[in-house]
């Protein structure tokens, strides 16, 4: 089975891409979502608790995921915690659903995971997929989320630089035009990767 891992900037539309895949019959394995739900296993909440008290946490006891990046991408030693905290619970998942997805006789599984690279998850990808869009388009992008465009730089100044991600990609998606377009590229690179995987590619 072959793994590909997608990945781009705050607000370029990953999500998106991955899911024009999973529309084709790609299976996708989205990393934010398994944060979510990490987030409410009993070992999160306890040591979160202990960390921040009653700070970061909703009435109905719930973890506040906004509370939680106030302090995480204000306090570089907080982001360090949050993602030893995190971060291996998420692989650990990450990893089951691979090998469940390969067991299911896949020939292509994408990994959706915005910090792909800075957790050291491309080790387990055969190819990388870039969704590019421009600074300009992302950060409209979040406006239209509530974002403020200190919060997008301030989130993105703890990532890998773009041009860095740009430069370790196999293949690179333009998600900055209309949504027609970008369903071309993605039905385009599926052939291309499906010839790959058949041996019947041309140079």
């Amino acid at each position: 089975m072959q793994t590909f891992g997608v990945i781009g900037g705050i607000g370029s539309g990953k999500t998106a891409v991955s899911e024009l895949f999973h529309r084709l019959g790609v299976p996708v394995i989205s990393a934010d979502r398994i944060g979510h739900n990490v987030l409410d296993l009993p070992q999160v909440l306890a040591t979160s608790r202990f960390r921040w008290k009653g700070s970061v946490f909703l009435p109905n006891g719930k973890i506040d995921r906004k509370k939680v990046a106030d302090i995480v991408f204000t306090h570089p030693a907080e982001l360090t915690f949050w993602n030893n905290l995190t971060h291996p619970l998420i692989a650990d998942e990450v990893n089951r659903q691979l090998k469940q997805t390969q067991q299911s006789g896949a020939e292509l599984c994408l990994i959706d995971a915005p910090l792909l690279l800075e957790s050291g998850w491309d080790a387990i990808t055969d190819k990388i997929i870039f969704v590019d869009v421009p600074f300009e388009v992302r950060l409209q992008r979040a406006v239209s989320r509530g974002w403020k465009e200190h919060e997008l730089r301030r989130r993105e100044a703890v990532q890998f630089p773009l041009e860095q991600k740009r430069s370790r990609a196999d293949y690179i998606i333009d998600n900055s035009g209309v949504f027609s377009a970008t369903q071309e590229q993605v039905q385009h690179l599926l052939n291309k990767i499906g010839a790959i995987i058949d041996g019947n590619a041309n140079d």
